[in-house]
Parts: structure tokens; sequence; C-alpha cells
């Protein structure tokens, strides 16, 4: 026999709603976040990657050996971008 009461119930939706709300906040927060270090920091003027436009041309010219402007090293860049890789995720969705 179910002996929730009226008290129970109501309490239990604000407690999850509560919850919901700080899932929310802690997700916008989260994406502000990384939008702000994705986007605003470039890897060009600090660490270990300075000189450097993207943190993967230093490992395609210290190790791969590959210099800028070559078609190989273009072509890897290419399919390496941002733009590129989130339309690969789109299309696979």
């Amino acid at each position: 026999m179910c002996t929730t009461t009226k008290f129970e119930v109501i309490l239990a939706k604000y407690c999850f709603l509560l919850l919901l709300g700080c899932l929310l906040c802690q997700t916008f927060f989260f994406l502000i976040c990384n939008f702000f270090f994705v986007f605003r920091v470039p890897t060009s003027q600090c660490g270990p990657f300075q000189g450097y436009p993207y943190m993967y041309q230093m490992i395609l010219e210290g190790i791969l050996h590959l210099q800028q402007g070559s078609q190989l090293s273009n072509i890897i860049l290419f399919l390496t971008r941002p733009g590129f890789v989130a339309g690969l995720l789109i299309a696979m969705g």
C-alpha cells in the first residue's frame, strides 16, 4: 500500500527541480569556460607552442619533419581544423 503524503511529493518535485537547475548552471559554466579557453586564448602566444598557430603543427614539423606548405602538411592541417572536425561530427550524428 502506498502511503506517500502530499508533502513528500512536493518535496521530491522541488528537489528534482533544484538538481536540474544545478545541472543546467554547471553545463552553461562548462560551455562558457571551454569557449573562452578554446577561442580566446591563442596557443601561439603562450606555453610550449609559442610561434605555432595550432598545437599539432609543432608535432607535424618536429616529429614528422614536414615543412610548412608541403602537400601532406596542408592536407593534415585541413583535416584537423575545427570546422572540418565539427562538420564531420555533425554528419556522423
